[in-house]
C-alpha cells in the first residue's frame, strides 16, 4: 500500500493535532514556551517533507482561511481580558509608545536593513513591521507568578494590542505602493474609511454583545456561543468594508464588551469567557507557529540570507532598548501622573515575544513580493532566538532590579498560612467531644499534637519578622503584607455579602494601585479613593444598551449601582483598614519589630480609616434618607445569601428536595425584587 494515501489533508491535520497534544505535554516539563516547541515541529515537519517528497505530507492550508480562522481570536482575546480601568491610569504612554514608537521603529529598522543589506524600501519595511509588532501573552502568566508590577502588565498587553492593529493597518498601505510613497498617497482615503468603519462597527457590535450577555449572564455556554458568532461575523463584515477594517472592529467590540461588563457580570462567568478565549488565543498561536515553521522550510533556498536573519536579532535589541528608554524618558517629562520608573521600562524590553499576527500577516504575503521567502526566514529565525533569549533574561531582569515581592513576604504568608490552618483544626477538636463513642484519650493526644503545632508556628513567625538578615527587606514587606491582609478582608466581606461584585473590582484597583507603590519605594503609599467612574461615553453606551433591552431607566440604574458601590467601598475600607491598624499594634507587642516602622503603617491604615468614615458621615447628613436605603439593601443581601446559603446545605444534605429547594429560592427572588421596587418607588 502507497503511504502516501493515509496522509490525505483529514488525516494529517488530526494527526497534526494528537501531535499538538504531546507537544502541550512536554511544554509543562520543560521551561520553553509552547511556541518555541510549536516553531520546532513545523521546521521538524517541513524538513521531514523536503526529505520524503514522495509520501505526500505537503500541508494543503490555505493563509487566507487560516487568517480567518485565527485573527479573530488572537484580537479578540487580547482585548478582552485588557484590565480597562487599570489600564486608563497608563493609557498616555502605552498608546503613544505602542502606535508612534512602534511606526518609528519600524521605519528606522526598514531603512537600515536596505542600506546594509540591499533590500528594496518596501520589503525592509514590511519585514521591520514584522518583526517589531510583539505578543506579550505568553510572558504576562510568568509576570503574575513572579509578582511584579500590575503597570507592566498592562502596559506590556496594551503595546501588544495597539501595535499589532497598527501592523494590520499599515502593511496593506506598504504593499500598495513603494516604500513610504504609500503613507502619503491616494490611500490616505481609504485608511480614514477603514478607521470610521472599523471604529464604529467594533463599538455597536460590542453594546450588541453587552446587550446580549445581559440578558443571557446565568447562562455560560449560550455567552460562549454569542461571543463566537459575533467575533467571526463581525470580522466577516467589517474585512468587506477594507483591509483591517475587521480586525478593529473586533478590537474595539473586545474593549466595549469588557468595560459594559466590568460592573454587570459575576466574576465566575467574567473569567469563564476570559478563559475560553485565552485557550482559543493560544490555540491559534500554535496553529499559526507549527504553519509558518512548515512553510518556511519548504521555501528556504539555501543559508545564503542567514546573516541577515542574524543582523536582524541585533538591530531589533539594539533598537527596542533604546527607543524604549528614549521614548519613556521624554513621556514621563511630560506626563508625571503616569511615569514608568527605568527599571519597569527595561523590564518592558524583555516582554516583547514575537507577535501571533505577524506570524500570520507573514504567511499572506503575496507571492509578488520581492524577497517573500527570505521575509518569512528572517522572521523564523529573529523570533527564534527572541523565544530562546527574553524569557532567562526576563528573570535576570526582575532579580537584577529587585522587581518582585521580597523573599521574606513569601515566607511570611506561607508560615501565616500554615498557622491559620493549625487554629481551625484546632478548633474543630472540641466538636468531636460530643460523639460519645470517640475516646477522650485520642481527642486530647490531637489537641496536645495541634496546641504544640499552633506554638511553634507562632514562634517560626515571630522569628521570621525578627530576622536580622532580612532587615533591609522588612519595610516594603510590612507594606505589602498589610495589602494582604486588605484584600483578605474585602474578600470576607464580599462573601458575607456586604461587596458587591463592582465594589469588590473597585477595591481590587484600588490594593494594585498601592501595590505598585510601594514597589516603586513610596511608603506609605498615597490614599486611593474609590471615584465613580463615569464617563461620558459610558453614559452613551449604557443609554444605547437601555434602547436595545427596552430599559430606559438602565442608566439612571448605572448610576445607582456606581454610587452605591462607592458607598459599599468606603463602608469597608473604613472597616477593614481600622482592624488592620489593630493587627498591626497587636504584631508589634508580639514580635521585636521596629515601633516607629509598625506604628507609622498602623496610623496610615488609621488615617484611611478615618477618612472612608468621614465620606460616609457626610453622606448620612446631606442625604440621610439615601444613606439609610443604602444599608438596608446591604442588611437585606446579607441575609438573602444566609438564607440562599443555608438551603444549598439542606439541598446537599439531601434534607430538602431539590424542587421545593428551587421554589423557596424562587419565592426569595421574588421578594428581593419587590423590596427593590418599594425602595425606588
Amino acid at each position: 500500500m502507497n503511504l502516501s494515501t493515509l496522509f490525505t489533508p483529514p488525516l494529517l491535520w488530526l494527526g497534526l493535532f494528537f501531535l499538538g497534544m504531546v507537544v502541550a505535554m512536554v511544554c509543562r516539563r520543560f521551561p520553553l514556551g509552547f511556541r518555541v516547541l510549536f516553531l520546532g515541529l513545523g521546521l521538524g515537519l517541513g524538513g521531514f517533507t523536503l526529505w520524503q517528497p514522495d509520501l505526500g505530507l505537503t500541508p494543503s492550508f490555505s493563509p487566507h482561511l487560516l487568517l480567518w480562522l485565527c485573527l479573530p481570536p488572537l484580537v479578540f482575546q487580547t482585548a478582552f481580558t485588557l484590565n480597562g480601568s487599570f489600564f486608563r491610569q497608563y493609557r498616555f504612554p502605552t498608546l503613544i509608545w505602542a502606535i508612534v514608537g512602534f511606526l518609528l521603529s519600524t521605519g528606522l529598522f526598514g531603512v537600515i536593513l536596505a542600506q546594509l543589506t540591499g533590500f528594496n524600501l518596501t520589503p525592509a519595511l514590511v519585514l521591520g513591521g514584522l518583526v517589531m509588532a510583539t505578543d506579550p501573552t505568553g510572558l504576562l502568566e510568568r509576570l503574575k507568578r513572579l509578582d511584579t508590577p500590575h503597570q507592566v502588565q498592562t502596559v506590556a498587553q496594551g503595546e501588544g494590542l495597539y501595535n499589532q492593529l497598527t501592523l494590520i493597518l499599515l502593511l496593506p498601505l506598504l504593499l500598495r505602493g513603494e516604500g513610504l510613497e504609500a503613507l502619503t498617497g491616494a490611500t490616505g482615503l481609504g485608511l480614514a474609511q477603514v478607521l470610521v468603519l472599523g471604529i464604529a462597527g467594533g463599538i455597536w457590535g460590542g453594546v450588541l454583545l453587552t446587550a446580549l450577555f445581559l440578558r443571557t449572564k446565568e447562562q455560560p455556554w449560550t455567552m460562549a456561543l454569542l461571543s463566537l458568532f459575533l467575533v467571526y461575523g463581525g470580522y466577516t463584515l467589517g474585512e468587506l468594508g477594507g483591509t483591517g477594517a475587521g480586525a478593529l472592529g473586533v478590537a474595539c467590540g473586545g474593549l466595549v464588551t469588557q468595560q459594559g461588563l466590568a460592573q454587570n457580570l459575576a466574576p465566575s462567568h467574567r473569567e469563564y469567557l476570559h478563559s475560553l478565549w485565552h485557550y482559543g488565543g493560544n490555540f491559534a498561536r500554535a496553529g499559526v507557529t507549527l504553519a509558518l515553521g512548515w512553510r518556511v522550510v519548504e521555501g528556504w533556498s539555501g543559508l545564503g540570507w542567514l546573516w541577515v536573519g542574524v543582523c536582524g536579532v541585533v538591530f531589533l535589541l539594539v533598537l527596542r532598548a533604546l527607543l524604549l528608554w528614549g521614548f519613556f524618558g521624554g513621556l514621563n517629562k511630560l506626563r508625571d501622573l503616569s511615569a514608568i520608573a527605568f527599571p519597569q521600562q527595561t523590564l518592558l524590553i524583555t516582554t516583547g515575544l514575537p507577535s501571533s499576527v505577524g506570524f500570520l500577516l507573514a504567511l499572506n504575503l503575496p507571492p509578488t513580493l520581492e524577497e517573500r521567502d527570505v521575509i518569512q526566514l528572517v522572521v523564523v529565525a529573529v523570533s527564534l532566538v527572541r523565544f530562546l533569549l527574553f524569557p532567562p533574561l526576563l528573570g535576570w531582569v526582575i532579580r537584577q532590579h529587585e522587581l518582585q515581592s521580597p523573599r521574606l513576604l513569601k515566607q511570611i504568608e506561607k508560615a501565616q498560612a500554615l498557622l491559620t490552618s493549625q487554629r481551625a483544626a484546632l478548633n474543630q477538636i472540641p466538636l468531636l467531644k460530643g460523639i460519645p463513642t470517640l475516646d477522650p484519650a485520642v481527642i486530647q493526644h490531637f489537641t496536645q499534637n495541634y496546641n504544640e503545632g499552633v506554638y511553634q508556628g507562632s514562634q517560626a513567625l515571630e522569628s521570621l519578622w525578627g530576622d536580622r538578615r532580612h532587615l533591609l527587606q522588612i519595610p516594603e514587606t510590612l507594606w505589602l503584607y498589610t495589602l494582604t491582609l486588605e484584600r483578605a478582608g474585602y474578600q470576607q466581606l464580599y462573601e458575607g455579602g456586604l461587596l458587591s461584585e463592582f465594589a469588590l473590582d473597585k477595591l481590587e484597583l484600588r490594593i494594585l494601585l498601592k501595590h505598585d507603590a510601594i514597589q516603586a519605594g513610596f511608603m506609605p503609599p498615597p490614599f486611593f479613593s474609590v471615584r465613580p467612574s463615569e464617563t461620558s461615553w459610558q453614559r452613551w453606551l449604557y443609554r444605547v444598551l437601555g434602547w436595545l433591552l427596552f430599559r430606559p431607566q438602565l442608566l439612571q440604574k448605572q448610576r445607582q449601582t456606581v454610587a452605591d458601590a462607592k458607598y459599599e467601598a468606603d463602608l469597608a475600607i473604613a472597616h477593614v483598614c481600622a482592624q488592620i491598624a489593630q493587627t498591626l499594634r497587636q504584631l508589634q507587642a508580639d514580635t521585636d519589630l521596629r515601633a516607629d516602622l509598625v506604628e507609622r503603617c498602623a496610623n496610615t491604615y488609621q488615617e484611611d480609616s478615618v477618612i472612608a468614615t468621614q465620606q460616609l458621615e457626610t453622606v448620612a447628613k446631606y442625604t440621610p434618607d439615601l444613606a439609610r436605603q443604602r444599608q438596608q439593601s446591604l442588611i437585606e443581601r446579607v441575609t438573602r445569601l444566609s438564607e440562599l446559603e443555608t438551603l444549598y446545605l439542606l439541598e446537599q444534605e439531601g434534607i430538602l428536595r431539590s424542587p421545593l429547594a428551587v421554589l423557596l429560592r424562587q419565592q426569595i427572588a421574588r421578594r428581593n425584587r419587590q423590596n427593590c421596587t418599594h425602595r425606588e418607588s
